[in-house]
């Protein structure tokens, strides 16, 4: 029996449908199908250690709040996932906390869920947003030694064997997601290079999430060639700590402590929006809540007269054409760090990443310990990145079969099927569209028979590690 954090419904109808037909195939036998119902009960045991761990006051202290774990599950940096979604949670501290408690109160009953499906003997799970309080469901059941099935940038669907030892490092959520350096790599990156040339041309093509975005000319009225260091901002209302803890609570508070040390060393700094502030296909209330939290930061540092924020859809390439080689450019955890790489441009990112820190193409950090001694560097003291790094990445990224672009890709198969393109699939209004969830657009939008076929392919492509 598959338990499922979705129902079969819009298109979680091809991913859960395609989970449990390679669930079938992979163990040989008839699969079932179960809607996961929380519990209306806590798990008392954990009910009495979130009151004391309330009461204690280490509530107060962010260090504890991003710490708090139970039976080896990170509570805390579930918790904090699921608060920051809300942008109210970066304008009030009454509300931080009104919503941290809630989801401190959910989150022990979706713990209590998780123990009571595991008692009843469910083998296979399929959770979808496992880096928000879905993370317990995830977590729970990869220490019960279960196979896990999942989605997420970079990746397309996958699932976890966790009865095989070499799967252990999986059981950290940010692990299963990450892109790893391979010891013995033979491929050609020509296709690589290629893709890496379009990116840095300016062809956005390639990115399908932002074939939504209307970007502007730059409006030069600086000498940007001048500054020492450019910043990227990121989302601050979707996927907060994702990739792991690195001694940041979430973007808004990574940008702030970059910004104010920067300004503190009298730097020429650039701070540039993040396209997706501006894209039309995503949930209108999380780009316009991004937009008004970059906006806080903005007022805070706009007197600076070092600092020049870029507060438009500006695509990287035309920046990258004025910038000097010597610019230090920083971003958490941004595929942009990729292009400049390619480029030569030295780069700051979070160990916190989409792919592992092996790869020799930025410097990184895992602390914020490291990550003021990575700003304390001048340009000659930071690593340069290596270009067969940046193609091995980039081959992976763009061109493994079964990342978000590759070919065993959910999108990539029904777009073959459908005979429609990724940005028409992902575009506004578009099938995938999170708006059309309630709507149940893409079931009624795609025949019995096409659904059947999307399925079929995938449910024999699907990566079970």
């Amino acid at each position: 029996m598959l338990l499922s954090t979705r129902d079969i419904d819009s298109f979680y109808n091809i991913i859960v449908r395609s989970c449990i037909k390679r669930s079938e195939i992979y163990l040989n036998k008839k699969i079932g199908f179960c809607k996961i119902k929380n519990s209306k009960l806590p798990n008392f045991l954990l009910l009495i250690k979130i009151i004391f761990f309330i009461f204690s006051g280490s509530i107060f202290f962010k260090k504890k709040r991003l710490n708090f774990k139970y039976h080896n599950i990170e509570f805390g940096r579930f918790i904090t996932a699921s608060v920051y979604r809300d942008y109210r949670s970066y304008t009030s501290n009454f509300i931080f906390f009104r919503n941290y408690i809630l989801n401190l109160f959910l989150a022990i009953k979706i713990y209590k869920t998780s123990q009571n499906y595991l008692n009843m003997n469910f083998n296979i799970l399929y959770v979808d947003h496992a880096g928000y309080l879905n993370g317990i469901l995830y977590t729970a059941f990869s220490n019960a030694n279960k196979i896990v099935f999942t989605n997420n940038y970079p990746k397309s669907i996958f699932g976890i064997d966790f009865k095989k030892k070499k799967n252990l490092i999986f059981k950290k959520y940010e692990n299963s997601l990450k892109i790893y350096k391979k010891n013995k790599y033979k491929k050609s990156f020509v296709r690589a290079k290629n893709i890496l040339k379009r990116l840095t041309g300016g062809d956005i093509k390639i990115l399908p999430w932002m074939g939504n975005t209307k970007f502007y000319k730059l409006n030069n009225i600086e000498d940007l060639n001048k500054y020492d260091y450019i910043v990227y901002a990121h989302s601050f209302t979707d996927a907060q700590l994702w990739f792991g803890l690195d001694g940041f609570e979430n973007s808004y508070d990574w940008l702030d402590y970059t910004l104010t040390n920067l300004k503190n060393k009298n730097k020429k700094v650039i701070i540039k929006t993040h396209p997706n502030y501006f894209n039309t296909s995503l949930a209108k209330n999380l780009t316009y809540w991004d937009k008004k939290i970059f906006d806080l930061l903005y007022l805070k540092f706009k007197d600076c007269s070092s600092f020049y924020f870029i507060r438009y859809p500006l695509k990287n390439s035309d920046l990258t054409k004025i910038l000097n080689k010597k610019t230090i450019c920083i971003t958490h955890h941004g595929s942009v760090a990729i292009e400049l790489a390619f480029l030569g441009f030295k780069t700051i990112s979070s160990a916190a990443n989409f792919y592992s820190d092996k790869f020799k193409i930025s410097n990184f950090w895992k602390s914020k310990k490291e990550y003021l001694n990575c700003l304390n560097k001048d340009w000659n003291n930071l690593k340069k990145p290596i270009l067969k790094d940046v193609f091995h990445l980039t081959d992976q990224l763009f061109l493994g079969d079964d990342s978000y672009n590759g070919k065993n890709s959910y999108l990539k198969v029904v777009g073959r099927v459908l005979g429609k393109s990724l940005n028409n699939l992902t575009k506004k209004n578009s099938l995938f569209n999170h708006s059309n969830l309630k709507k149940n657009k893409f079931t009624n939008n795609v025949s019995q028979n096409q659904l059947d076929k999307i399925i079929d392919i995938l449910g024999k492509k699907i990566k079970i590690r």
